[in-house]
């Protein structure tokens, strides 16, 4: 009873810090998935803003062609005017343009950006960046694209990490085991 004692004294921290190091793992890697996700978008929209500053018509940047947000993973582009109304869009939700959530354009007036996960409907969570033309005054631009491909990455990261603390602890205990067979007995 005694060498299982020392065998979990030896064991457990060794465990703990190997499951501390996986969850920060996960975590580290998961923030890093989703803040990257919306590079793409962040310059889409400047250059939109810009060019719509400059008096580049919206188009020109993505296309007109409409892009289903539930199923597609390409970026989507929506122009708002100062107002909030929708001047131009090519995310489509169940045959329309889905609804800003509210207060998105005065943050970014307040602001000069906003970047956020945007779930317009169950199962559809899109990285989204919004960005002001010019002082705000001639509209906004929203640019997005689907979070389900680094959703996939982020649970396969986070299941490496799982796999790699279990197997982590099962080596500590197996290495606290054998350092209590092979250390030599005390009599005291």
């Amino acid at each position: 009873m005694r060498s299982v004692r020392r065998i979990i004294a030896r064991w457990l921290p060794v465990a703990g810090v190997a499951v501390a190091l996986a969850v920060l793992n996960a975590v580290s890697t998961q923030q890093l998935l989703r803040g990257s996700a919306e590079e793409p978008q962040l310059q889409l929209a400047r250059d939109t803003a810009g060019a719509l500053a400059s008096g580049v018509e919206a188009q020109v940047a993505l296309g007109s062609t409409a892009v289903n947000v539930a199923t597609s993973l390409a970026p989507f582009m929506i122009v708002y005017d100062p107002s909030g109304t929708v001047r131009f869009s090519t995310a489509q939700l169940e045959g329309k343009t889905p609804d800003l959530p509210g207060g998105v354009l005065a943050d970014v007036a307040a602001q000069g950006e906003a970047r956020f996960t945007w779930q317009p409907a169950p199962n559809v969570r899109l990285a989204t960046v919004v960005v002001p033309i010019g002082d705000g005054s001639a509209g906004y631009v929203l640019v997005g694209r689907s979070l389900a491909e680094v959703e996939r990455r982020i649970a396969q990261a986070q299941a490496l990490s799982a796999l790699g603390a279990g197997g982590a602890a099962l080596a500590a205990l197996i290495l606290a085991a054998l350092s209590e067979v092979l250390s030599p007995v005390s009599t005291r």
